[in-house]
């Protein structure tokens, strides 16, 4: 059967990912089409979407240039990290800023989303919450790497660093997950750059390929077919693992400027999305890392 990829050529190729160049339905390329909104139209044209047509106005040609040029974006997205040599895909969404976000949230080498507390450089999977670590920072069971939380210093309430005593209002390099984990290039995001995503997005809660979450999709002119999805995989706090397909939440680098055992954080859920200041910096969260 003939398909929309028979006519791409040696331009649009994805050697550098070390997947094959020769077929045009590997993961990472589905992956990627289905990132830009454009793997409907593809299965539409491959006939894998039974009479289903192309919206009026859109033709074959039409969408086989987007392919291509959406595939010859992706060969320039490569980004190495800095120990392992593996490769993270970003998306540019025209924001103002020119921040590039990633694709995906900080995962362990098996594909696990990961759970950090804010300035913690090390991750935890949802099986290893309650064992590894318990994300709590109370007293004798405190394994929060500022603390323990002590309710009665009315200065720094016992953290050991981001607090009023030393100033420090974002995250150090050496305490960056994103830095960490994916090396130069990477950071997380501040608080400003979340602001910055949700005014210039449009948002919707919804499923992508069988996982619950959010979908925020460019609001600037010649990106509207470019988005970011965050996956729902809830949160880490006190041994447990909470909300799995009703909400998500990710850190920032900014710490609360009204009390330093909170920090800034991105959450998104079923009733909505923006940013919260009410996260106690011991909880665990998840990292979607941005290019500046």
């Amino acid at each position: 059967m003939n398909t929309i990829f028979d006519n791409l050529n040696g331009n649009v190729d994805l050697s550098i990912f070390g997947k094959s160049n020769t077929d045009p339905k590997t993961s990472l390329r589905r992956h990627y089409l289905s990132l830009v909104g454009l793997l409907e139209y593809v299965d539409i044209l491959n006939g894998d979407l039974t009479g289903r047509n192309l919206p009026d106005g859109v033709t074959e040609e039409t969408v086989k240039g987007m392919i291509i040029h959406s595939i010859g974006d992706l060969d320039t997205m490569k980004a190495m990290s800095a120990g392992g040599g593996s490769s993270h895909e970003y998306v540019d969404l025209g924001l103002p800023s020119g921040t590039l976000w990633a694709t995906e949230n900080i995962k362990d080498a098996n594909g696990n989303e990961l759970f950090f507390a804010w300035g913690e450089t090390q991750g935890y999977t949802a099986e290893q919450v309650g064992t590894a670590k318990n994300f709590t920072w109370e007293g004798e069971d405190n394994d929060y790497a500022f603390g323990p939380i002590d309710w009665d210093d009315q200065t720094n309430y016992g953290m050991k660093k981001y607090n009023n005593a030393d100033g420090l209002t974002v995250l150090e390099p050496g305490d960056d997950a994103a830095i960490d984990k994916w090396g130069e290039g990477w950071k997380m995001p501040t608080k400003e750059q979340f602001e910055e995503l949700i005014a210039n997005t449009e948002y919707e809660w919804t499923e992508i390929d069988g996982v619950q979450g959010a979908k925020f999709t460019s609001k600037v002119e010649g990106y509207t077919d470019k988005f970011l999805f965050f996956p729902a995989v809830g949160s880490a706090e006190d041994g447990g693992v909470y909300d799995v397909g009703d909400y998500g939440i990710c850190w920032s680098v900014s710490l609360y400027d009204g009390y330093v055992g909170n920090a800034w954080n991105f959450y998104f859920g079923d009733g909505g999305h923006g940013m919260g200041n009410d996260a106690p910096r011991y909880y665990g969260y998840s990292v979607r890392p941005v290019r500046a």
